[in-house]
């Protein structure tokens, strides 16, 4: 909740336009999943994956290492990258690769 409530202040203070959302869960069908996942219509549940779209894949869980198109470097010099991680792990900074 503080981030949140730090990224309101951030916003309002800088007097920004700022968007942030995941129209796809709005959608009819990702709805019925969450239904049909939340009245148990399809048993326990024993493992959840979640990917991104376009193809990402989260480089630190796969095979105990990296998918071979990305590259651990220093962040661009105008990423604040300790901010961008903030209260989390801190992990090396991972520049897509171009395969």
């Amino acid at each position: 909740m503080a981030e949140q409530l730090a990224t309101v202040r951030a916003i309002q203070q800088n007097n920004i336009v700022w968007q942030t959302g995941s129209w796809r869960r709005s959608q009819a069908s990702y709805r019925r999943a969450a239904e049909i996942v939340r009245n148990g219509l399809i048993g326990k549940i024993q493992r959840v994956e979640i990917g991104l779209l376009g193809g990402h894949i989260d480089f630190i869980a796969q095979n105990d290492g990296m998918d071979p198109s990305y590259e651990i470097s220093n962040p661009p010099p105008e990423l604040d990258y300790e901010t961008w991680i903030g209260p989390s792990t801190m992990l090396p900074y991972v520049q897509p690769g171009h395969t």
